[in-house]
């Protein structure tokens, strides 16, 4: 009923596997800390479609909190981003509230059939085929 290894897989990302990146948007700043892949997409997708810039708010000299973010990156799932203010003495934009990164609520990644590959297992005298994509979510 199962292949045996596959039951009990598990995928380990250490804390290196994620780098900090952010995008400033009418006067907000929102950072996150991205792994390689988020399920099936990887780290330069995200960034490339999110329009994210490399490093920390606090780098781009936004360091009031002001407060947490979640935002749907279609099947890649959901990234959570810490958002932060200027202080009021280095504020000069205002603008609405930051509540979505543009780019990332609807973004979509397409897998053509020619991206799998087959494979087979014979365990016990069965066999089972499956075409495996080159990501798995």
């Amino acid at each position: 009923s199962e292949i045996a290894g596959l039951a009990n897989l598990e995928v380990s990302l250490g804390a290196d596997d994620c780098a900090p990146y952010h995008r400033i948007q009418d006067g907000e700043c929102a950072d996150a800390c991205l792994p390689s892949f988020l399920s099936l997409c990887p780290r330069k997708l995200i960034v490339s479609k999110g329009s994210l810039q490399a490093g920390t708010c606090a780098e781009a000299q936004y360091t009031v909190a002001d407060g947490d973010m979640d935002q749907k990156a279609g099947p890649c799932g959901t990234l959570h981003f810490k958002k932060y203010k200027k202080s009021s003495a280095l504020a000069t934009v205002s603008g609405a509230p930051l509540s979505e990164i543009a780019g990332l609520a609807n973004l979509e990644v397409s897998l053509g059939a020619d991206d799998c590959a087959p494979y087979h297992r014979i365990q016990d005298g069965e066999c089972a085929d499956a075409c495996l994509p080159s990501f798995l979510s």
